[in-house]
């Protein structure tokens, strides 16, 4: 898809800039106001069409008649640009109604919402991980099995961050692939022949990779699994 001139682009902002302005400003109906949010604008070639992206708070009847009174004040916001900005050519103006930002704010609400009924499921958890991660001074991180490089530099990440605290960490990696020797943290991965890290059980080689790499964190024996482990059924 061809870019949009440099000219293209600035009348673009200073249609969306001017436009909010002017719907906030100049327009006296209550239903505008400050519940309309002009998202972007996009300007053909010629200058002759220029579609501009408008979220709106509110109830459905609201957006409704709200959208109807931009509609209705085009014309008038038309002749507003031509005085602002003044272009070669003032374009017409057609208004687009856009809910991603409504959406937004409902997709927040429901993780909100998932977040507030783990807690509520799993009272005291978030304190447990807390006590356990300051109390606790060894430590053995583990993420999946075939881990990517993502999940690698979550784990050195965590283990850096329990190294600044003045805990003692190891990585164990199921298997460890050379392609991530360029993320920081090299120091903390445990290789196989090396000394069993001293938060891992006695039985065997750093408790047989972590229970084939669960995702957790063992310390003391507390174990803080971080996504959920099918292994054991805890989160």
């Amino acid at each position: 898809m061809k870019q949009p001139s440099g000219r293209l682009i600035r009348y673009n902002s200073d249609f969306a800039r001017e436009i909010a302005d002017i719907i906030h400003l100049e327009l006296k109906d209550p239903r505008v106001g400050h519940i309309v949010s002009v998202l972007k604008t996009e300007t053909s070639v010629d200058l002759k069409y220029c579609k501009v992206y408008v979220s709106i708070l509110g109830s459905p009847d609201e957006q409704r008649e709200t959208f109807k009174v931009l509609q209705n004040a085009s014309g008038f916001i038309r002749k507003r640009i031509a005085e602002r900005v003044n272009p070669r050519q003032t374009p017409e103006i057609r208004f687009i109604f856009d809910d991603s930002v409504e959406h937004g704010f409902k997709m927040d609400k429901l993780i909100d919402d998932v977040i507030k009924r783990d807690a509520a499921a799993n009272p005291g958890s978030l304190d447990e991980m807390r006590r356990v991660l300051l109390e606790s001074n060894d430590f053995v991180i583990a993420a999946h099995v075939n881990p990517d490089s993502d999940a690698v530099g979550s784990c050195l990440a965590l283990g850096l961050c329990l190294k600044k605290l003045g805990k003692r960490a190891q990585v164990v990696l199921d298997p460890y692939h050379n392609k991530n020797n360029i993320i920081p943290g090299q120091e903390l991965v445990w290789k196989e022949g090396s000394p069993e890290p001293a938060a891992s059980c006695t039985s065997c080689r750093v408790c047989e990779i972590v229970n084939r790499s669960v995702g957790c964190v063992l310390s003391a024996g507390a174990k803080i699994t971080i996504p959920f482990c099918p292994r054991c059924g805890e989160k």
